[in-house]
Order: C-alpha cells, then structure tokens, then sequence
C-alpha cells in the first residue's frame, strides 16, 4: 500500500489509543483516502526480572535489570519516593528502602511505556 497519498501516516505514533482517536476523527471529517496506522507490538514493553520486591532492613538494596525489544537503555522511575531510593545503571536499576511502607514503583522506558513494581518496606522492631 502506498502512503503518499494518505491523509495522514502515523509512522511515528506509539500509542495505539491514540491512532486510533485520530483515525476515527479523520474518518469523520470526511477525508476519502487511506490512513496509515501501523501495529504497535509487544516489543515496546519493557521487561523486568522482578515484579515485586521485599524489604525487612532499611538500607537494603535489590537490583532489578530491565529490557525492552528495541535495545532501549535508558529508564526512569516514579513513585515510591519516600519508601526507596532508585539508581539507574544502563538496564539495571538499584532499589534501597529508605522508609517503611507499601507502594508501586513506575518504571518508564522508549516509546511510553512502563512497568510497574510493587514495594514492601517493614522492620522489626528491636
């Protein structure tokens, strides 16, 4: 199929909610040629070698390594902030308790997308 003559190529779009808004909106204003939206696939999720991590001392630490299909390296987290601290090496990310507590740590990786972790910070009194 040719794209040249698209109303709109989506080559760039990664969100698949969102092609499929605008296709919906371009198809309801009226434009006659083809729109181009391509599948998103699998390979933008991001992969961790843990879904949930334990913590009974403050200051322990758990390494986490993280991959996504497209080679991705670079990651971030949010959330957690007053429970862990979070250190970013390549694909590994360090998690260290710092507070005691329940929460979802949000990694966020290329193309918008994430993967959670659950945290449990307790300690035992002494």
């Amino acid at each position: 199929m040719s794209h040249q003559n698209a109303c709109v190529t989506m080559a760039d779009f990664r969100w698949r909610r969102r092609a499929i808004t605008l296709a919906l909106a371009l198809f309801a204003s009226g434009c006659t040629k083809s729109i181009y939206v391509p599948a998103v696939g699998l390979g933008d999720r991001i992969s961790a070698t843990s879904n949930s991590l334990t913590f009974d001392t403050l200051g322990e630490s758990q390494t986490v390594t993280l991959s996504q299909a497209d080679g991705n390296t670079t990651f971030s987290a949010s959330g957690c902030a007053s429970i862990v601290a979070t250190e970013f090496a390549g694909p590994a990310v360090t998690v260290t308790a710092i507070g005691t507590g329940t929460c979802t740590l949000t990694i966020f990786g290329a193309h918008s997308s994430r993967a959670t972790i659950g945290i449990s910070v307790t300690t035992t009194a002494q």
